[in-house]
């Protein structure tokens, strides 16, 4: 089944480059959104982001870009055309459901 691997998770949305653009339509992807979040372990390729406007991407690139502090991934995103059905995450002890 579907579960949360990592996050939730800061991130700041960044430029889509022409050249990532263009690598990405030559092998069969389309770079919608490029973010940067902090480095985490167990982040993959082919992995689906949910962002928190409840907009879901696959993962189509992953690098790391170096002399950045904090170490920090650079994830080059597409757009799903058909969303995944997540379970809620769980609520910590004491929280309540939203």
């Amino acid at each position: 089944g579907l579960n949360l691997r990592v996050g939730p998770l800061r991130f700041e949305k960044r430029t889509v480059g022409m050249s990532r653009f263009w690598s990405g339509q030559q092998s069969g992807a389309r770079i919608d959104l490029l973010l940067r979040i902090p480095r985490a372990p167990g982040i993959n390729s082919e992995d689906v982001a949910v962002l928190h406007d409840g907009n879901q991407y696959t993962i189509r690139q992953i690098q790391e870009p170096e002399d950045v502090l904090p170490p920090s991934l650079d994830l080059s995103l597409e757009r799903r055309a058909v969303r995944l059905d997540f379970p809620a995450p769980p609520v910590p002890d004491g929280g309540e459901t939203p």
